[in-house]
This record gives C-alpha cells, structure tokens and sequence, in this order.
C-alpha cells in the first residue's frame, strides 16, 4: 500500500488536518498528525489505529502515533455561514475590479479581486473576490481554487454553477455550487461561490 494513499485516507479522519508516515525499512516507524482543537487527541489516536487496522490491516502501537493540535485549518470552521451583504462592480478601462462583502456574527469581511471585464470573466472575478473574503474571514490563504464558473437555463430558470477545488492536508476536494435566485449574474456567481465553499468545509469535517 502506498504510503501517500494511506495519508489521505487519514486526513479524511475528523478533526484531522495533514498526516505524515516515517518508515524505518518496510516498516512504519512514526505518524505524525495534526489536528484542530475540535477533538481530543486520544480520540484521534484511537481513529488513526482503528483506521489503519479496519482499512490497510496494519496494527500499529498507538504510541507510534503523535498528534500535534493546532488553532485552525479547515476542519475547524464547520461552524461558519456567511450573509452576502453585497457585491459591487467598477470598471477601469478594460479592466473590472470586484469587491464581495459577507458578514459573519455580525462582523463584515471584504475580498476583492480584478481582471479583463469580458462578461464571462465578470462572473470568475466575482467568484475569487467571495473566495477571498471567505479566506479573510477564516484567516486562512491558498487553500480554495476556483475551477470553472458556468450559466445554465434549467426549468426556465437561471442557474449558475461554480466547481471549486480546495487543499486539505494532502487531499484535494472538488465540489460545486449553485444559485438560482439572485439579484443579478454577480449576485448569482458569489451565491454559487458561498454554496460550494459550505460543501468543501462539510466534507472536511468528515
């Protein structure tokens, strides 16, 4: 079994955020394992040696298994829902430069984002700056990618769709989004954008 598969079989563990295996030969010498502060690390012990026996038939001595627990990572934020508080548009020339407001408990956090203003890449503009307010938010960078951003017409509606990818430990998450009732394409792009990112953030805290 290849080591980098069971890797990412752990990081799917609750709570748990990256995971690293030493080998001494064939054999397995040390895992290393971080984690949010959602849990107990005896709890996250126990699900790393139950996962590795139920899964890989490898018994492993829990003291084997270190787990280091920090403030943060994705799979601590299965709390937040944000409130599109607006989006607004301004062109320069050829250029259009997005800022995306959502509020959280009462706080409000922006993100921005610009580029050539064609009017398909208005919507991808749109759906980075709410990745980047999502971001701000969390405190976090890097982790979501957005993928591809599309307009349908289903049931005489209009339907926007947004696949964003996010990095959790050494696992890539790909899920989409989507948004039917909106003020405007820019309303519906953020929407799509916030219902994808709440997919990602669920499937992390698996």
């Amino acid at each position: 079994m290849e080591t980098k598969e069971i890797e990412s079989f752990l990081n799917r563990i609750n709570s748990v955020i990256t995971s690293r295996i030493i080998h001494e030969g064939e054999d397995i010498k040390e895992i290393h394992v971080v984690s949010d502060l959602s849990r107990n690390p005896k709890q996250v012990t126990r699900d790393v040696e139950s996962v590795l026996v139920s899964q890989f038939n490898l018994p492993i001595d829990y003291k084997m298994i270190s787990v280091a627990q920090v403030d943060g990572g994705i799979s601590g934020f299965k709390d937040f829902r944000f409130r599109l508080v607006g989006v607004q548009n301004s062109f320069s020339g050829s250029i259009c430069n997005s800022v995306v407001s959502l509020e959280r408990d009462g706080e409000v956090y922006e993100g921005n984002a610009s580029g050539i203003s064609t009017a398909s890449n208005i919507l991808r503009i749109n759906c980075l700056a709410t990745i980047s307010a999502v971001e701000f938010c969390c405190g976090i960078t890097n982790v979501f990618a957005l993928d591809d951003v599309m307009t349908l017409h289903l049931a005489n509606k209009e339907v926007l769709l947004t696949v964003l990818t996010a990095i959790i430990g050494n696992t890539e998450i790909m899920v989409s989004g989507s948004a039917i009732n909106g003020k405007s394409h820019s309303d519906l792009a953020v929407k799509a954008t916030l219902d994808a990112v709440n997919r990602i953030v669920s499937k992390a805290v698996l």
